[in-house]
């Protein structure tokens, strides 16, 4: 009987070697002139390289911070407002992104496939459509932009509006989405 511990010994550590590495997390934006690869940390993202830290409601890095505010969520950049981000639970679900007084930058109204994208006025800015495994928003004036790695359509759509928003901006917002929506990776 003395063997016996070493058996069992030895089959916890093979089955310690065969247990699948956690997966990683990564997103990427790729369009006209724009693009970021936006990767789960343990304390939040990565985007291109720079960290996005995570807590509570809060989100930081670059200079960027995303926080509950008075009437929804208010993303600063060193401390002064750029834009407000009010949600609707609909249905449909929407989300407006409003500039420091109150105007309309974009509004999106979101459907089981897709979403559009609306201007101030209402007119259309484009379209967003999940196409092979990818989420892929056409605006109107041509062009593509397309995020791989997720199905999920609010955070592709953080990623691509408004555009008047620098993508370390946007990226923010797309990452305070991941944390709430993804599992922690292993450190």
């Amino acid at each position: 009987m003395p063997r016996r511990p070493a058996l069992v010994l030895g089959l916890a550590l093979v089955g310690c070697q065969t247990a699948p590495e956690p997966r990683v997390v990564e997103i990427s934006m790729r369009g006209d002139g724009d693009g970021v690869v936006l990767t789960r940390t343990a304390t939040g993202c990565l985007a291109n390289g720079v960290p996005i830290t995570v807590t509570a409601d809060i989100a930081s890095g670059g200079g960027w911070r995303l926080a509950p505010g008075p009437a929804g969520l208010e993303l600063t950049e060193h401390d002064a407002l750029v834009a407000r981000i009010a949600d609707e639970a609909g249905p449909p679900a929407r989300r407006a992104y409003l500039d420091p007084i109150g105007v309309p930058l974009a509004r999106i109204a979101f459907a089981d496939d897709g979403a559009t994208v609306a201007a101030a006025d209402r007119g259309p800015l484009g379209t967003v459509a999940i196409d092979a495994g990818a989420v892929v928003f056409t605006p109107r004036d041509g062009g593509a932009v397309t995020v791989s790695g997720t199905s999920d359509l609010t955070l592709a759509v953080s990623l691509v509006v408004p555009a008047t928003v620098s993508i370390s901006g946007r990226a923010v917002v797309a990452c305070h989405r991941l944390v709430a929506t993804s599992p922690t990776p292993a450190k």
